[in-house]
């Protein structure tokens, strides 16, 4: 039964600059990685051993983020080596193992929204949620596997801690500034973030905020009216023409509550992809199963910064936009011209448009 199997993580983090040791129960998920397993991401090619801690962003995480994520990320010094811990806990609070790793750094740290509606999610539903995946790349290693009583029995059977919708990051907030913009420019109506990292044996971006690699980063939302000044500004940078001048943009992982959890400040930008897409899978952004068309915007920087305490008044985060069916992308029209097409043929009947690059098309991802 729930008592007397694995139910919840207690993750422990000691050492190196840490002036003292840090536990956290809302790591959802975590996953021992060695560099020979054939599901290690390229980044742990040159490590001994590693670790993944995959939860839902959330404001009781806030000194991890300070304390380890920030630093490794940022520009400057970064964290002396640090010990994390995985202690496997049973429903009636008995230790079952104990995952200990020595001199540990993160090798990546990467935000994103899960909206498979076929997966079933960590607060124990089929919506879609944000989540974070963080990677660590340890010199040592060793499991406990020895039983352990609790100090104190626990009241109530265990269960893996879901932190609050109100203190978890609920949705993202966008603002460009600088380049061809005459001020900042502020949109509600982004629903993905996701941080990419290029897999040098591979011809495609991956998720993934690889600590030292160039700063890239996609945004995905369904088409709408209010980004009308956003797709202006977007035409500059991917069509042919002049290169114009690099922007900054700042993407804010707001929670149910309305407080800023972080900011991804990305400096000296440039908008080298844009794509519109229709999707009719069970991977959504409405929490329904109609079929939607969206869109993808690649960006590439030459900086980033995380913060997890900006300026609040830079931003309204009580503001939210209800996308309904008269602002969004619904269908399409297509219009064929040509010398031997006389007069212009337009048809509405397609039901579907991807732009396929070459370098793409094996996989038929949308480019």
């Amino acid at each position: 039964d729930d008592n007397n199997r694995a139910m919840t993580y207690a993750v422990e983090f000691s050492g190196g600059d840490l002036q003292k040791t840090y536990r956290f129960d809302t790591f959802q998920k975590f996953t021992h990685i060695t560099k020979d397993q054939n599901n290690s991401p390229y980044y742990y090619q040159n490590v001994q051993y590693g670790l993944e801690l995959e939860s839902l962003p959330s404001e009781d995480k806030k000194s991890f983020y300070n304390e380890l994520v920030i630093p490794s990320i940022n520009p400057g010094k970064k964290p002396e080596p640090f010990d994390v811990s995985v202690s496997v806990l049973s429903g009636d609070g008995y230790t079952i193992q104990v995952w200990k790793y020595k001199k540990c750094t993160i090798n990546s740290y990467t935000p994103y929204l899960d909206e498979n509606l076929l997966k079933l999610k960590f607060v124990g539903d089929f919506v879609s949620e944000i989540k974070d995946k963080t990677a660590f790349s340890c010199d040592g290693f060793f499991e406990d596997f020895s039983l352990k009583k609790p100090s104190k029995k626990p009241e109530a059977t265990l269960f893996p801690i879901i932190p609050l919708k109100e203190t978890r990051a609920e949705r993202i907030i966008v603002q460009f500034e600088g380049g061809e913009l005459q001020n900042k420019v502020t949109f509600y109506s982004f629903s993905k973030f996701t941080p990419l990292a290029k897999n040098p044996t591979f011809p495609i971006s991956i998720p993934g905020n690889v600590i030292g690699e160039k700063p890239r980063f996609a945004l995905e939302s369904l088409p709408t009216t209010d980004k009308e000044n956003y797709y202006t500004f977007l035409s500059r940078y991917v069509n042919p023409g002049s290169t114009p001048e690099p922007f900054d943009a700042t993407i804010h992982l707001v929670t149910g509550n309305g407080n800023i959890l972080q900011s991804w400040q990305y400096k000296d930008c440039s908008a080298n992809n844009y794509v519109i897409f229709f999707t009719d899978n069970l991977i959504k952004f409405k929490q329904s199963l109609d079929s939607e068309i969206r869109d993808r915007t690649y960006f590439e920087c030459s900086g980033l910064s995380l913060d997890t305490n900006p300026d609040k008044n830079d931003v309204d985060t009580k503001q939210t936009l209800s996308i309904d069916e008269q602002s969004r992308a619904q269908t399409f029209v297509v219009h064929f011209r040509g010398s031997d097409i006389a007069p212009e043929k337009i048809v509405y009947s397609f039901t579907k448009f991807s732009p396929i690059t070459n370098e793409e098309i094996q996989f038929l991802l949308p480019n």
